[in-house]
């Protein structure tokens, strides 16, 4: 219906979509959350881009959120054979049963 987001100066659809991070690009960055993550299709939708834009760049959801969006998607797709281990992994090293945050980071092979 609307086509995808394109500039004034590169065809000009103003009210096109664009790919939304769900959990936002800025936040991974500012808590140190691997790249794999937020880059995982179940971390992304289709918005009109004037909806994307005033999001701008805050998340939509909870890490943890996105955690279980991941492990739902893998189970019904399973796109990367590997990935519930790494969540499950990963949501153990960062909330451990005292529920305080260890900073450590895993590395996908």
């Amino acid at each position: 219906k609307y086509g995808m987001y394109s500039a004034s100066n590169h065809g000009c659809n103003l009210n096109g979509v664009s790919r939304d991070h769900l959990y936002s690009v800025h936040d991974g960055f500012k808590n140190k959350i691997p790249s794999t993550i937020i880059k995982h299709p179940a971390n992304c939708r289709l918005i009109q881009h004037n909806q994307n834009s005033k999001k701008n760049r805050y998340s939509s959801i909870t890490l943890i959120e996105l955690l279980e969006l991941i492990k739902k998607f893998e189970y019904k797709y399973n796109y990367d054979p590997d990935m519930i281990k790494y969540i499950e992994d990963y949501k153990n090293a960062i909330l451990p049963e005292s529920g305080e945050r260890v900073g450590l980071q895993i590395q996908m092979e």
